[in-house]
């Protein structure tokens, strides 16, 4: 048979008493605790009071002991002691998992091989950090100084002015005599020859090493059409307000890529109310220019033209001299790639070949579009470009048929999300490197078509205008670096370049990277040459270039944050002690560990090593006991006297003592009678109606809700984690239940009261 029924209580206290009225106060006085306001007698010697463990009991199987293994029960250690991995990781020690079980809260899991942020710091040595190069101004000049590197010169544009200095010297002394008088805009080369381009001035030459230059790219000159005739049409009509009969002079001229004329081509036809049919001999022109008299009324590559009169035209002059071949070609932007060298004024691109001419390529059909960067690969040529928010990267593929001598239009290679633009791309060994308004992104799987994957963007470096590689690194333009954390906002702003690695990636097409070399002042980074494995990069500020080299010092100081620890809980926590390791420090060399506090704003100076010599602290660092749910270490380096050396550090932990919430659990064992005598001189007898309230005890159970604890005169809230009944009598009189011992077992959820607290 079934048990069913709904449970209430119809009593605020449980007992009744044996004579007499209920107390006012029956807790503590009479009865010494209460589960929700219902009075107990406690069996004294079997209820426990015990705070509840808070660490499991660790085991590690591993074959080696590591930190794993070492008590939980203490102090519990955070340590890292590589860093090659590079930046962009706030979390020093997230919980260590499978990726997909943090993707959906964002949360991916650490690796203890990166770091948050740093400056003046190189990551990129296993097992440790150090200094970076130091870099002062070399050159300042007008804006738009452009760098290229041939054999081992450096060459520098400064405005209309080229000058160029050896990579062991670098003093630009020596200038490059052009015809130029406009600013050179673009610059290139291939090894053993630098081509800049100075727009209406055209593209000039210079060998490596020399002070001279020649026009290097000067349109093809066109021979003008040849064969004109003009004659009535057999039948037709014509619009007489535009070809009235008489004698009309037509005049027709070829035209080159680039809107260059020939000398026209003159003939007179009198018209007799029939359309006039014009034909010429068929030329390699681009287009010919049809006037009639003083008006343009056909422009085409079809060497005939019908005039009916329907053509209005325009209003122009037709030439009369030939300005083909003579003009030079106004390149703003050019670029040597696979054998190739590359030119643009914007919207087309030609070839300039070796002898000055100019072999047409292709002519955007958007006119405000404008090509500024490319480079090869091993099967095409990248060329790119913007119109406003929309960017079009291309592949170049030489002609089979003509081996290699001439260059197709581009085909589609890859496309960036609208609204992001491209400003420079580069090649290295199977990678593709693209700075765009948004930041570096890497581009892979290039095919035999030039075709590729574009991934994920990195976007703490804002806007990259320029990339350049370096064995398995790619150097990007790292503009205005301010990493001014709320705890730190007196660092300075700096010009400068970033570094990825390319052989190692922290996710799917994203690889490692970091800030690298800084200029002293603010900036936007426009350009990166790498000779012999040193950078050298220009910034520009308030409309002055300048070009940084590097000066043969480290960096006066440098910085690194691992990144924020919280020993994988969101408990609170108490900092106990820093230790940390390095190579012998260098006399005047000074290695500082500060934390920064869950507030994010108020940074604590834990110590600081300056004992020349020394590869570690004679004592860890006391960490000051300061409580948080987590911490951010900040580390400095600070260089030797002379500066010509800093400190190698390798490696750092911090423990702390985790502080969660403590718990109790309370076994309360109760007296379970039908009759019970209250404490005191003035006991009374009181009735426990057992099965009602044993119901009631177990309806809390089952629900678990928070339940009020009354302890004598402390109370509690806690919840019933299992109710226990130890029988001794087999039924009470009235054979209504089992009578004995009911234990609780109650988890409290408040904290006891503060001493003294309670009068």
């Amino acid at each position: 048979m079934g048990f069913s029924r709904t449970f209430h209580v119809p009593f605020h206290h449980p007992w009744w008493w044996g004579s007499g009225g209920p107390a006012a106060d029956i807790v503590p006085w009479q009865l010494p605790c209460a589960i929700n306001d219902h009075a107990y007698m406690m069996d004294f010697a079997k209820t426990r009071f015990t705070t509840m463990q808070i660490r499991r009991v660790s085991a590690d199987d591993s074959v080696e002991p590591g930190e794993q293994t070492l008590s939980a029960a203490g102090v519990w250690p955070r340590a890292q002691d590589n860093y090659f991995l590079g930046a962009g990781q706030e979390f020093l020690d997230n919980r260590f998992a499978f990726e997909s079980v943090y993707v959906h809260s964002g949360e991916y899991p650490s690796v203890r091989t990166r770091f948050w942020k740093s400056q003046g710091i190189d990551p990129w040595k296993e097992g440790k950090f150090s200094l970076l190069p130091e870099y002062n101004a070399n050159l300042a000049g007008l804006p738009g100084m452009k760098i290229v590197m041939c054999g081992n010169y450096v060459y520098v544009s400064l405005g209309a002015t080229l000058t160029w200095a050896t990579t062991a010297e670098l003093d630009f002394a020596n200038y490059v005599t052009s015809a130029n008088t406009q600013p050179i805009t673009s610059i290139t080369s291939d090894g053993s020859r630098v081509w800049f381009a100075c727009g209406s001035d055209g593209v000039f030459a210079t060998e490596a090493g020399t002070t001279t230059s020649v026009a290097a790219a000067t349109p093809a000159a066109l021979n003008g059409i040849g064969g004109l005739l003009a004659y009535s049409a057999g039948a037709g009509t014509v619009i007489p307000a535009n070809l009235p009969n008489g004698p009309v002079t037509y005049h027709v001229s070829e035209v080159d890529p680039f809107g260059n004329e020939t000398a026209a081509v003159s003939v007179t036809v009198v018209v007799a109310s029939l359309p006039i049919n014009l034909n010429w001999n068929p030329d390699t022109a681009a287009n010919f220019n049809v006037y009639r008299g003083g008006n343009l009324v056909y422009t085409g590559d079809v060497p005939s033209f019908v005039d009916d009169g329907t053509v209005v035209g325009t209003a122009k002059g037709y030439p009369t001299a030939n300005d083909t071949g003579s003009t030079p070609y106004p390149a703003t932007y050019i670029q040597y790639a696979k054998g190739h060298l590359i030119g643009s004024t914007g919207p087309d691109l030609v070839e300039i070949l070796a002898s000055g001419a100019i072999s047409f390529i292709y002519q955007s059909e958007n006119p405000s579009f404008v090509f500024n960067c490319g480079c090869e690969l091993p099967s095409a040529i990248i060329v790119a470009g913007n119109s406003n928010s929309l960017a079009f990267i291309g592949a170049l593929q030489p002609d089979t048929t003509n081996v290699g001598a001439t260059l197709a239009p581009p085909t589609w290679a890859s496309s960036l999300p609208y609204g992001e633009t491209i400003n420079a791309i580069a090649y290295n060994a199977g990678s593709i490197l693209l700075g765009t308004s948004l930041g570096v992104r890497t581009g892979t799987d290039a095919n035999s078509n030039g075709v590729f994957n574009i991934n994920p963007v990195i976007e703490d470096p804002g806007p990259v205008l320029c990339v350049q590689p370096w064995a398995q690194y790619m150097y990007f333009g790292w503009s205005n670096y301010a990493p001014a954390e709320p705890w730190a906002l007196d660092r300075p702003t700096k010009g400068g370049l970033g570094r990825a690695d390319l052989s190692q990636y922290t996710t799917a097409g994203v690889p490692a990277y970091a800030s690298d070399v800084m200029g002293l002042e603010r900036g936007i980074t426009t350009q990166v040459v790498v000779a012999n494995g040193v950078p050298y990069f220009v910034t520009e500020e308030s409309g002055v270039s300048t070009l940084w080299t590097p000066d043969g010092n480290v960096v006066t100081s440098g910085w690194i944050e691992p990144g924020w620890i919280r020993y994988g809980t969101l408990e609170n926590k108490i900092t106990v002690e820093v230790d940390f390791q390095h190579k012998p420090l260098p006399v005047g060399a000074s290695v500082q560990y500060q934390i920064v506090g869950e507030d994010e704003q108020t940074v604590h100076d834990i110590g600081i090593n300056t004992s020349a010599g020394s590869t570690t602290l004679v004592d860890p660092l006391d960490a000051g006991l300061r409580v948080g749910d987590r911490f951010m270490p900040i580390i400095t380096l600070v260089a030797s006297d002379d500066g010509t050396q800093g400190p190698t550090f390798l490696s750092h932990v911090t423990k702390a003592m985790v502080t969660t919430k403590r718990q109790d659990e309370i076994l309360l064992a109760l007296v379970w009678a039908e009759k019970v005598r209250t404490l005191g001189a003035s006991a009374k007898t009181l009735n426990l109606d057992c099965l009602n309230e044993l119901l009631y005890l177990k309806h809390l159970e089952k629900t678990g809700q928070v339940i009020k604890l009354t302890l004598g005169r402390v109370e509690l809230r806690g919840y019933i984690d299992q109710v226990m009944q130890e029988p001794t009598d087999e039924v009470t009189a009235q054979r209504a239940w089992f009578m004995g011992t009911v234990t609780v077992k109650i988890i409290t959820l408040s904290d006891y009261p503060d001493p003294f607290s309670i009068v």
